[in-house]
């Protein structure tokens, strides 16, 4: 990644263009917003679907039992 200007940085190889901070590709308000989004995500998909959550919930559970030495 380049700086082009102020916060718009460029892929050199895949050619795309990204906004992000002035001297840092990622802020710490882009990340904190990030992982907010991602768990506010997950709460709608749980809400929505509450069947298939138990459900996933089961199988992480088994997964991690079986990864137990």
């Amino acid at each position: 990644m380049k700086r082009n200007a102020i916060g718009i940085w460029r892929c050199k190889g895949c050619k795309v263009t990204y906004a992000g901070g002035a001297y840092e590709l990622s802020t710490t308000v882009a990340a904190t917003a990030k992982i907010t989004m991602t768990r506010l995500n997950k709460l709608i998909q749980s809400a929505l679907n509450p069947v298939e959550q138990v459900e996933d919930d089961k199988n992480k559970k088994k997964d991690q039992k079986e990864a137990r030495p």
